[in-house]
């Protein structure tokens, strides 16, 4: 009985250790987005995009009623032959500006999705310099942590001067400070960017596709 008691006992130890470390994996993974994510969750979370396509359904609807009493009045004989062909013009011109509303809605809605994705592109790739610069920044503090580690090490052993050391030390907050100024700059972009998208993001729990596709006109 003990043994078993002492078995089941370690088994929820190892399941509690798994949990932890699992839940301690999770925590480390980074969500992606992508730039086609981002583009579509920026008209998604666009108010004024939503409404456009109404305003095109409203102009077809109105162009539709329009049509359908052009055709009815097609076959009607009381008037005048000068009148009936003034109130036929009248009404193709009624129709043609019809047509062109619904086309000029369209349009407009096409244009909204433009706009978007341009200053979508434009902000997620200020994301991906800035993440680049921060990286360059990180190796550079952590070359500059090393030289002042060994420094150390041979202001110790006299083998360098105090001077040395300061410039050793000098260096490694100089790069310390570049971190600091790209890592605020990054998280400036990530803000413009959650902006644009409708959506916050965090410079730690979130991330971008660093990896660059060269746009297909052919599907323009």
């Amino acid at each position: 009985m003990k043994k078993i008691c002492k078995a089941l006992t370690l088994t929820l130890c190892m399941i509690m250790i798994l949990s932890v470390l699992t839940v301690a994996g999770d925590s480390d993974v980074k969500t992606i987005l992508t730039l086609e994510e981002a583009k579509a969750l920026a008209l998604e979370n666009d108010v004024q995009f939503k409404l456009q396509q109404s305003y095109i359904n409203q102009k077809k609807e109105d162009y539709n009623i329009m049509s359908d009493n052009f055709n009815a009045n097609r076959g009607v004989k009381a008037g005048t032959a000068a009148g009936k062909a003034e109130g036929r013009i009248n009404n193709q011109v009624a129709l043609e500006n019809a047509n062109y509303a619904v086309k000029q809605e369209i349009f407009n809605k096409n244009d909204l999705k433009r706009a978007s994705d341009y200053n979508v592109t434009t902000a997620y790739y200020d994301v991906m310099k800035a993440k680049y610069t921060l990286e360059n920044a990180q190796r550079a503090m952590e070359l500059a942590q090393k030289d002042l580690e060994i420094a150390d090490i041979k202001l110790a052993q006299g083998m360098i001067t105090k001077n040395e050391h300061s410039q050793a030390e000098n260096a490694y907050k100089a790069s310390k400070t570049e971190y600091d100024a790209a890592f605020t700059s990054l998280t400036d972009k990530m803000k413009t960017l959650s902006k644009e998208i409708g959506k916050d993001l965090d410079v730690n729990k979130d991330d971008i596709d660093i990896k660059i596709s060269i746009p297909d006109i052919s599907k323009i």
